[in-house]
C-alpha cells in the first residue's frame, strides 16, 4: 500500500464540508502527480557575522511556510452538466485564500500527519471546455499552510481522578518542542505543570470546568462556556515545553478535590516532514 492523500475542504455557509479523498473508488478526483512540499517548510540558517572573525556565528533556524503542490485530475465523468458540477463543488472547496481547509497524508501503517492550509494562489486557467466534451480537467492548485510543522497524533493523557496524579508523564514524539494543554475540573485548587514547574491555579467549584494552553504564542485559561478567566487565575505563565523526542514528568497535585474531581491532559505533536 502506499500513502494517500485527503483535502477537507473550507467550511461554506449552506454547503457540506467536501473531502477529496484522493484515488478512492468513491472519489472523482485523483492526483495525476505525487504532492511536492511533503519534506517540510523551507529553512534557511541565521548566523551573525563580526569583523575579523573567521566564518560566522549560528543563532538558529528560520522556517518558512510550507506550500504544497497538487496536480489533479477532475473526472472522468459524464461530460456536461455532472462534470461542470463537479469541477465548480471541487474550485468552491478550495476558498478564495481566506479560509482554512486540511491536507492529509495517511501512512499505509494508518499514521495520519496534516496541515491547516489555504489556497496559497490563484488557480490558473484550465481547459473548461474539456469538461463539456470528455467530462474531465487536469488543473495545478498551490496551497500553503501558515505553519512549518505537519500536525501528527495528539498524546493525551486522562481524565485522571485524584490519587492517580503521580508519576504521570508525556513522551512528545515530534521534530520540535511541544506545549501541554490541561482541561481541569472541580471542585479543587491544581498546581500543574511540566518537570520542575508548579503553577497554582485558584480553587474550581463542583462541576467547574477550566481548559488551559500553556502555549506562549496562544495562552489561554478558559471556562466551559469559552469565557477568558485568567484574570481570576492572575499573574502567573507556563515557561516550560516537551522537547522534541523526549518523555517528561508532569506535576500534577490537587487540594480540595472529591470522586467527581478530574484532569486531562494533551499535548499537539509537530513534524518536519508528512510521512515518517
Amino acid at each position: 500500500m502506499s500513502v494517500r492523500y485527503e483535502l477537507h475542504g473550507i467550511e461554506r455557509p449552506g454547503h457540506p464540508r467536501l473531502v477529496w479523498r484522493f484515488g478512492e473508488p468513491d472519489c472523482p478526483l485523483r492526483l495525476a502527480e505525487a504532492p511536492t512540499g511533503l519534506g517540510g517548510a523551507q529553512a534557511t540558517h541565521v548566523r551573525q557575522a563580526n569583523a575579523r572573525q573567521a566564518g560566522a556565528t549560528w543563532r538558529g533556524i528560520e522556517r518558512g511556510i510550507n506550500t504544497i503542490g497538487l496536480v489533479v485530475r477532475v473526472g472522468p465523468v459524464e461530460p456536461g452538466a455532472v462534470a461542470i458540477d463537479l469541477w465548480q463543488s471541487w474550485r468552491g472547496s478550495l476558498g478564495t485564500g481566506e479560509q482554512i481547509g486540511e491536507f492529509h497524508a495517511i501512512s499505509p501503517g494508518g499514521g495520519d500527519r496534516f496541515q491547516w492550509v489555504r489556497r496559497e494562489s490563484v488557480v490558473a486557467d484550465s481547459a473548461v471546455d474539456l469538461l463539456d466534451t470528455v467530462g474531465a480537467v487536469t488543473e495545478s492548485v498551490v496551497l500553503g499552510s501558515d505553519e512549518s510543522w505537519w500536525m501528527g497524533q495528539t498524546a493525551h493523557l486522562g481524565p485522571l481522578a485524584p490519587g492517580s496524579f503521580s508519576g504521570r508523564s508525556l513522551y512528545n514524539d515530534g521534530d520540535c518542542a511541544a506545549w501541554v494543554f490541561w482541561q481541569l475540573t472541580g471542585p479543587g485548587s491544581y498546581e500543574i505543570g511540566v518537570g520542575d514547574e508548579a503553577v497554582m491555579l485558584p480553587m474550581l467549584g463542583v462541576g467547574e470546568v477550566w481548559t488551559v494552553e500553556t502555549n506562549p504564542e496562544y495562552p489561554h485559561i478558559k471556562n466551559s462556556d469559552g469565557l477568558d478567566t485568567w484574570e481570576i487565575a492572575g499573574n502567573i505563565g507556563w515557561y516550560t515545553s516537551v522537547p522534541a523526542k523526549s518523555l517528561a514528568p508532569l506535576h500534577i497535585v490537587g487540594t480540595g478535590t472529591s470522586s467527581v474531581s478530574r484532569v486531562e491532559a494533551w499535548m499537539p505533536q509537530k513534524y518536519e516532514a508528512a510521512v515518517a
